[in-house]
């Protein structure tokens, strides 16, 4: 992957809520740049009692470890001082997960305080929300082998309707078929075509512009600053 150096990693301080994003991240792109390298990082490969393979092993360990010293600041950079002198990415990221990847029921407590506190946007993509119900369905499962059934998301996220999607819930109430998929098409479809475009009229004004708006599409609109 020739762009791989131009790919913008986000940056892990020590926040527990960003860490599987970062995780996932860094282990892609680290594997990107070199699988072998994301095998040492993982633990997939140990280090070789010695000759040629031993010193390619102490290079990629050592250039993981700057790619990973590179993406991490403030509590996380902190944590991996340990590392610096043997250059160890290996033992820097078995470091990091044992500090950050929360495992058995506290996070199963953590991932159901998330799914608790799940919500719509009154003017937000509704896409979004049904995007992080999903992967937090995907956790549970993976981590616990746990089922949260689309009735259970549906249950949930039909209590948490905004206002403006008030003729939507009447449609899936009184006519359609009241299920997940339902409901998550019909709302991402009414974001797409009646809010998304109200909110960028909203920001828009009716001007002397001979052509369309690059916000809304409107011809003779401009956007405010």
């Amino acid at each position: 992957m020739g762009d791989v150096d131009d790919y913008r990693m986000a940056i892990f301080s020590g926040r527990l809520e960003d860490w599987d994003a970062w995780k996932r991240d860094i282990e892609s792109f680290i594997g990107a740049k070199d699988p072998e390298m994301a095998d040492i990082i993982d633990g997939l490969t140990k280090s070789p009692i010695s000759g040629d393979e031993e010193k390619s092993y102490d290079e990629k360990n050592a250039k993981s470890y700057f790619i990973l010293k590179k993406y991490l600041k403030g509590a996380a950079a902190s944590l991996i001082e340990n590392f610096r002198q043997d250059k160890n990415g290996a033992g820097t990221f078995r470091a990091l997960r044992d500090k950050y990847e929360l495992r058995g029921e506290t996070q199963k407590a953590l991932l159901m305080s998330e799914f608790s506190h799940l919500n719509f946007d009154e003017n937000g993509d509704t896409g979004e929300t049904f995007e992080a119900a999903e992967e937090l369905a995907r956790k549970m499962k993976s981590c616990f082998d746990m089922e949260i059934h689309d009735s259970l998301l549906l249950t949930h996220l039909i209590n948490k309707f905004p206002s403006a999607y008030g003729m939507v819930k009447v449609s899936l109430e009184t006519q359609d078929l009241m299920s997940y998929s339902n409901l998550k098409s019909k709302m991402i479809n009414y974001f797409v075509t009646n809010i998304a475009n109200k909110v960028k009229d909203d920001q828009c004004l009716a001007s002397s512009l001979n052509g369309y708006c690059n916000w809304c599409r409107t011809y003779g609109h401009i956007k405010l600053n």
